[in-house]
């Protein structure tokens, strides 16, 4: 079962910019350590808050990234830029849609 952990990231003012340019490159990095999926996005309404989401096949995956010398790293470089504490949270998926993916895999299936 594929688990979502998010993690929301209270970003001070005036850092929002420079917060996403370094820690991006981190977040996708999840993808070599397992991470099916991540995403970041920002509140409408309240521009200093982020949200991380990522899709893991394995808890223990996400625990290899986290602690992995570059995160820990790029999470040193980033301390500053947010309120603390940072917590990850876990989600489970209940359901699911990707048309597209179920589109390209139904296409792939085709050839």
């Amino acid at each position: 079962m594929p688990y979502d952990n998010v993690i929301d990231w209270h970003v001070t003012p005036f850092r929002g910019e420079r917060w996403l340019d370094a820690w991006q490159p981190t977040a996708a990095k999840a993808l070599s350590f397992g991470a099916t999926q991540w995403t970041i996005t920002r509140s409408n309404d309240d521009t200093l808050h982020y949200r991380q989401t990522t899709r893991w096949n394995s808890k223990e995956d996400f625990e290899a990234w986290w602690y992995d010398d570059e995160t820990i790293a790029a999470r040193s470089e980033v301390i500053n830029w947010h309120h603390k504490p940072l917590l990850p949270v876990w989600h489970d998926i209940l359901g699911t849609a990707n048309p597209a993916a179920d589109a390209e895999t139904a296409s792939a299936a085709g050839s």
